[in-house]
């Protein structure tokens, strides 16, 4: 069994789980009911008292008048953007963080930061031995401790296509060498290539891939750390890949979108690599949003076991059509 640690960042309560925030807006509710009861207006002071209750009842994620504002900030706020759109308040531009792909694959936002992303190979954890497990785990545990305390990383599951070019290619080779042999032995070939075809193109298999985003403000200082951590994850059997600036436009261009040919990449010009992985249209609604026309929605996992088997959150990463991200960022020992 392995401990997971819960958040470290603890709410500074006054009285159970109410903070001081909570406390001098309930001194505010306090003093209007004080004021509508010196005016003898009982009605609204009954209704006042009421809306207090409510309004004040905690929830497993704070107080409930904070949802309240959350939704009445909701309802205002801008909830459409399009590309097309003249005004720049509802580009889509506005919306993303990204300001540039260069070309070996860095990822440049606009506040500074700057982003590497690896791709991370696959096993079959299940099969191995609890002194193997445990081995694998360290290393990745000390890929882990290779963030400085100014980075962080995501763990990012997306579900792709399975690519399979190059067994077709091998397929069509060998129907062209048998083209002189006996009938059924051709069409054996052409059987087996055309399902090839029709999974690599038509009906596609979609399959989890992974990928470890590092985050840093300096370049050279994320070069680094990518690369070492790409090294000693590679020790734990998962072959790892840094991304150049076109799979890192394929990898934000499925973060977005399923349906589409990752090969049309390589026609793509690289100052417009951006602007091909961003989404045209996004409007957001109460619980859900709808991105080039594809209803999507988030959800976020807000309680676990403390205490967990190895190789636990799989069960969570690989929930079929879902993007699974996991933001990590390093503590102070002491805090930790």
């Amino acid at each position: 069994m392995r401990i997971i640690p819960r958040k470290i960042k603890v709410r500074n309560n006054v009285w159970k789980c109410y903070s001081m925030k909570d406390i001098l807006f309930a001194l505010g509710m306090f003093a209007l009911i004080f004021v509508c009861v010196t005016a003898g207006v009982w009605w609204l002071v009954i209704v006042l008292a009421l809306v207090s209750i409510v309004m004040f009842m905690p929830t497993g994620d704070g107080i409930f008048y904070s949802y309240i504002a959350e939704n009445i900030c909701f309802l205002f706020s801008r909830k459409r953007f399009d590309e097309s759109s003249k005004k720049e308040k509802e580009k889509i531009d506005g919306k993303t963080q990204i300001k540039e792909i260069k070309a070996n694959g860095l990822l440049v936002y606009k506040n500074g930061y700057y982003g590497r992303v690896i791709q991370i190979g696959q096993k079959n954890f299940k099969i191995e031995t609890e002194i193997q497990q445990d081995i694998d785990i360290e290393y990745f545990a000390n890929a882990l401790k290779l963030l400085e305390e100014t980075q962080s990383a995501d763990i990012v599951k997306i579900d792709r296509p399975m690519k399979l070019d190059k067994y077709s290619e091998d397929l069509f080779n060998r129907l062209s060498a048998e083209k002189q042999s006996a009938d059924a032995r051709i069409g054996i070939l052409q059987e087996r290539l055309d399902r090839v075809d029709d999974i690599n193109n038509i009906y596609k298999q979609y399959v989890s891939q992974f990928y470890f985003v590092v985050y840093g403000r300096g370049e050279q200082d994320l070069e680094n750390t990518a690369s070492n951590i790409s090294s000693e994850i590679n020790k734990c059997g998962l072959a790892t890949q840094i991304l150049d600036n076109r799979q890192v436009a394929v990898f934000l261009k499925y973060c977005n979108f399923r349906n589409f040919d990752a090969r049309t990449v390589y026609d793509i010009p690289e100052e417009e690599l951006l602007s091909w992985t961003k989404p045209k249209s996004l409007e957001f609604k109460s619980n859900r949003y709808t991105i080039d026309g594809i209803e999507a929605a988030v959800m976020a996992v807000s309680d676990y076991p403390l205490r967990v088997k190895n190789a636990w959150g799989a069960g969570i990463f690989n929930i079929p059509n879902t993007k699974v991200v996991l933001h990590m960022q390093p503590v102070d020992k002491t805090k930790a």
